[in-house]
């Protein structure tokens, strides 16, 4: 109980924070810093609540930070609470004892959506919803032992095969960006937010692939793209930026993906079947496909494709 506590007056200070600090001081209040932070706090070798909450966290952060990072950088639609998520998120993992990963991210989101959508949407900007967003997520925190109850109830088979997911879901985060680069929404034609896409492709793509040292490249690179236009203020440069956050989606499309199939055999097939995916959830974006939406569509995917083969 008590460190269900600790961790839910910790989230929500994090979240409060957040919200005051000025716009350039918010870079270091994202998924793909905090969440591994907080990962590696309930790891063993610190408060000892977890195997494997480092890990779960740096998985958590990159995925949040791919699907949602980007409205708190300019918010548009979509899930608002991509901090508190996998803040939460990683929290639930470690009280749950690692079973699943996607399975808590899954409830975590449907819960933050539901109240953004419904408490948010009425009373965040009053002066008490600090507090009724602390006993909302603490609530959260104290429904682990359900949660894990319930992940054991579900058969390992259908837990392996949502599992699955966990290195597929990046292509909906990419397939999304790529359509930014070609199509950008005008509210978000900025450098300021080009240079965070850049940050967290090159961030990430290291990230995914057991660099998580890289993590600290991301304030990095974010500032230092910034701070070099800001140096010849061309507007034409945006237009660079833009464009190569596309190039950068097709190059390294597949160093993003984790994924085995019995129809693979090469490493070309590999990449395309990576492309496609990538490819899919563009065409889906042009179709006004919401991050959440892919998120699940992606695990249901995941799933069907480990029930026939087609996943392993």
């Amino acid at each position: 109980m008590l460190i269900k506590l600790l961790l839910a007056i910790v989230i929500t200070l994090l979240f409060y924070v957040r919200h005051k600090v000025g716009f350039k001081m918010k870079i270091f209040f994202h998924p793909l810093l905090l969440a591994p932070a907080l990962g590696w706090l309930l790891s063993p070798s610190v408060l000892g609540v977890s195997e494997g909450s480092f890990s779960a966290g740096i998985i958590i952060g990159v995925l949040t930070e791919l699907l949602w990072g980007s409205n708190l950088v300019d918010f548009t639609a979509g899930l608002q609470y991509g901090l508190l998520t996998s803040l939460l998120s990683v929290s639930l993992v470690a009280l749950t004892a690692n079973i699943n990963l996607l399975f808590p991210l899954s409830l975590v989101v449907l819960l933050l959506y539901s109240w953004q959508e419904t408490v948010a949407s009425y009373f965040s900007e009053k002066k008490w919803y600090i507090y009724l967003m602390g006993v909302f997520n603490f609530l959260i925190l104290l429904g682990a032992p359900l949660v894990e109850k319930i992940l054991g109830w579900l058969p390992a088979e259908i837990l392996g095969n949502i599992t699955v997911a966990e290195g597929l879901i990046p292509a909906v985060a990419l397939g999304f960006i790529f359509v930014q680069g070609i199509f950008p929404v005008f509210k978000r034609d900025n450098i300021w937010y080009y240079a965070y896409l850049l940050a967290v492709l090159m961030t990430t793509v290291l990230m995914i692939n057991d660099e998580p040292w890289a993590v600290f490249f991301f304030p990095l690179v974010w500032y230092s793209i910034y701070y070099l236009w800001n140096q010849t203020k061309e507007v034409k440069f945006k237009k660079y930026f833009r464009y190569s956050l596309a190039v950068i989606v097709v190059i390294t499309a597949a160093l993003f993906l984790k994924f085995d199939s019995s129809y693979i055999t090469t490493n070309v097939q590999y990449v395309l079947w990576a492309e496609s995916l990538v490819a899919l959830f563009a065409v889906l974006r042009f179709l006004k496909l919401t991050a959440i939406e892919g998120y699940f569509i992606m695990i249901l995917l995941s799933i069907i494709g480990s029930k026939i083969g087609m996943f392993i």
